[in-house]
């Protein structure tokens, strides 16, 4: 039972290194996924999207979702903070992204290192790296919401509501892993 564990790992490891074209070795200018300089290219993606519209206040025809009320600390703080890791690969940095209400759109105006108390963060995603993966090649659901709850902060019930949002998000990670050809 153990070998067939290993062997399965093994096989989505490559599996994920083929799809998005990731290299496993430290080659020169290869970004590392979920760095902060991928982190910046999220949020640059992020704002290309449709998420800045749909996450947008009710008057901008969005669902409200930037103003959702910190469940750690009871602020609303016109923005929402989101740091995300691998748990699989606890010695890399967390990174973060920060969206802001501009206008009653969902932007996002940082993307890198994080620089937001973890503490007083909105969201936080940990999915171990074949999680990533899934989640970002369009395996994202109800069903897969378990997968990250070990490594989850944040509102549940607006997490549900959220969903589709959440698939958006997770394949916009895609797209700029695929893009720019990173390394695990």
């Amino acid at each position: 039972m153990r070998t067939a564990s290993i062997v399965v790992l093994t096989v989505l490891t490559f599996t994920i290194l083929l799809v998005f074209n990731i290299s496993y070795s430290p080659a020169q200018n290869a970004m590392l996924f979920l760095s902060p300089e991928f982190a910046k290219l999220v949020c640059d993606a992020w704002n290309q999207s449709e998420l800045p519209q749909k996450l947008g206040t009710k008057e901008a025809g969005g669902n409200n979702w930037i103003l959702t009320e910190n469940k750690y600390t009871g602020e609303v703080r016109n923005k929402q903070v989101l740091v995300m890791s691998r748990r699989d690969c606890s010695a890399m940095p967390k990174v973060q992204l920060t969206i802001e209400n501009k206008n009653g759109k969902a932007v996002c105006t940082y993307g890198g290192a994080l620089t937001e108390s973890y503490e007083k963060a909105e969201w936080a995603f940990a999915p171990k790296t074949v999680q990533w993966y899934k989640f970002a090649s369009g395996i994202w659901g109800y069903m897969q919401m378990p997968g990250i709850m070990k490594g989850f902060r944040g509102p549940m019930f607006v997490a549900r509501a959220n969903i589709d949002n959440f698939g958006t998000f997770w394949k916009i990670v895609g797209k700029v892993a695929k893009q720019t050809k990173c390394r695990l």
